[in-house]
């Protein structure tokens, strides 16, 4: 800034030198003309160069402007359908009825319930033997056998016992009738030490066990 300082100072004197100069006559068809004499001024910086500068080269870039395509809408024509509402079925509970149960009936309650073994006097002809019915109904015993531990079986005639009733079975004959039958032997059955009746159905399946023993008549009974 100093140096340019001092240029500009010098190029002013110069230029005050040259304002002094005397003028230069000029000879001219219509005489003497008077032209001032002057030289230019040129005044420059020598610390700044200018330095040109290019221009921007400006590329323009092609750029692809989208073009819309007309999209054809087709109206419906014709009457507008208006919805139909369907009506929604409530499902309904089935009652599926299951199998009548099959009713199971329990065995007969038949028993042997005591033993007369030890009556007196004819023994034959007055030891029994009471079975009973326990059960709600009646029961069929027919081709029932009873036996004692010797092997000896009494068979039942068609005979059917009512429910809450009892039957004596008599080793001896006699008149027989729903509360009495009778085995028609003529000499005992039953033991009078002891001994153990089986009642069985008519399909051999035992029933009832009686067992008892002499001379206190404990007895014992097994289903």
């Amino acid at each position: 800034m100093r140096s340019f300082r001092a240029v500009l100072a010098v190029g002013l004197s110069a230029l005050l030198a040259l304002l002094t100069l005397p003028s230069t006559f000029v000879t001219s068809g219509a005489g003497l003309v008077e032209t001032p004499s002057y030289l230019p001024l040129i005044l420059k910086d020598p610390t700044r160069t200018p330095t040109a500068t290019p221009a921007p080269t400006v590329t323009k870039t092609a750029t692809a402007t989208p073009t819309r395509t007309a999209t054809a809408t087709v109206t419906p024509t014709g009457p507008t359908r208006t919805p139909t509402r369907t009506p929604t079925r409530t499902p309904t509970a089935t009652l599926v009825r299951s199998a009548t149960p099959t009713r199971t009936e329990l065995p007969p309650l038949i028993d042997i319930a005591f033993i007369d073994f030890w009556p007196g006097g004819n023994e034959a002809q007055n030891e029994y033997v009471r079975i009973e019915n326990d059960g709600v109904g009646p029961t069929t015993l027919t081709n029932w056998t009873l036996c004692d531990s010797q092997g000896n079986c009494y068979k039942f005639p068609v005979f059917t016992l009512s429910a809450g009733k009892w039957v004596k079975v008599w080793t001896g004959p006699g008149v027989e009738d729903a509360a009495n039958l009778h085995w028609g032997r003529t000499d005992p059955v039953w033991d009078n030490s002891g001994d153990t009746a089986t009642l069985r159905n008519a399909s051999n399946v035992v029933i009832d066990v009686y067992i008892y023993a002499a001379p206190l008549r404990a007895l014992h009974k097994t289903r």
